[in-house]
């Protein structure tokens, strides 16, 4: 979407990848036979269109749990089926194909939505066609408030897709349910650490870089070598301009994450890592 800030690549993906619908000019109908032709082939069009397929995933918890009024972000995906032999188009009579998209929070056993999710920015076109090569998506954010209001316990979250009316596909998908544990807040580590990171980028979300580094130095006091907070320092002082502290942090994060972790480095961490390169001052 046009105005997200791609300051962490996986964890706020990018939004350009949406795509405008191919196509030139329609030529003009010349006889009443050929229009009837053209509407039997956009009514058969129509009801082949396969349908998109949507997906959804959450960022900042690691472990399925976030606090009673921490804010929460997930990403939605929509893709072509892989066996698709034509384009999927999107495009809604009224709004963007982002307006016919609902994330939601209900109670794991059934029951009405409790919390709905707002789309961070605005698509750079309403409509969008998918295929094998092409997908797009987008970051939802549930506010600090939206979350408070969740009792403690387990929830599932969802993505919708709703287009009634349009030149596309029309109908409704849903997401696979994605579990999520709401705890009441408590002075864990992990769980300071978490708040923590997602308090940051729900600040930049709005822009507020200084809250966030604000939010993250508070912390870094104690857990100085939390490598969590250290890389989300490192987005936050790339975010501000400041490439060489940005630098420095994500190196502190990195070594302390190697030290608990076994495994490559993260792709986000990656990303970072090659902005930083491309960025970094020269003498």
């Amino acid at each position: 979407m046009k105005t997200v800030r791609h300051y962490f690549i996986r964890f706020i993906p990018s939004l350009r990848e949406i795509a405008l619908i191919r196509g030139g000019p329609t030529a003009r109908r010349q006889t009443s036979g050929l229009t009837l032709v053209g509407f039997a082939v956009a009514a058969l069009v129509a009801v082949t269109s396969p349908a998109p397929e949507i997906s959804l995933s959450l960022r900042g918890v690691g472990d399925g749990i976030v606090e009673q009024g921490e804010p929460l972000r997930a990403v939605v995906r929509l893709r072509a089926p892989r066996d698709a032999k034509s384009e999927v188009t999107l495009s809604p009579v009224s709004g963007t194909w982002a307006d016919a998209i609902r994330v939601e929070i209900s109670p794991a056993a059934g029951g009405a939505v409790l919390a709905q999710a707002e789309a961070v920015g605005q698509p750079d076109a309403p409509a969008v066609s998918l295929d094998k090569t092409r997908t797009t998506g987008g970051l939802w954010h549930f506010s600090a408030d939206a979350m408070q209001r969740l009792e403690p316990g387990n929830y599932m979250v969802r993505s919708r897709l709703t287009i009634a009316a349009g030149p596309g596909w029309t109908g409704e998908i849903v997401s696979a349910p994605t579990p999520l544990r709401v705890v009441a807040a408590s002075n864990v580590a992990e769980r300071v650490t978490q708040r923590a990171v997602n308090r940051a980028h729900d600040a930049l979300l709005a822009g507020r870089v200084e809250e966030a580094a604000a939010i993250l130095d508070a912390v870094l006091i104690n857990l100085p070598d939390d490598g969590r907070l250290l890389l989300t320092r490192a987005v936050v002082s790339e975010r501000a301009g400041n490439i060489v502290a940005a630098i420095l942090c994500a190196n502190r994060g990195e070594r302390a994450r190697s030290l608990t972790s076994k495994g490559p480095p993260p792709l986000e961490l990656e990303e970072l890592q090659g902005r930083l390169r491309t960025t970094m001052p020269t003498a």
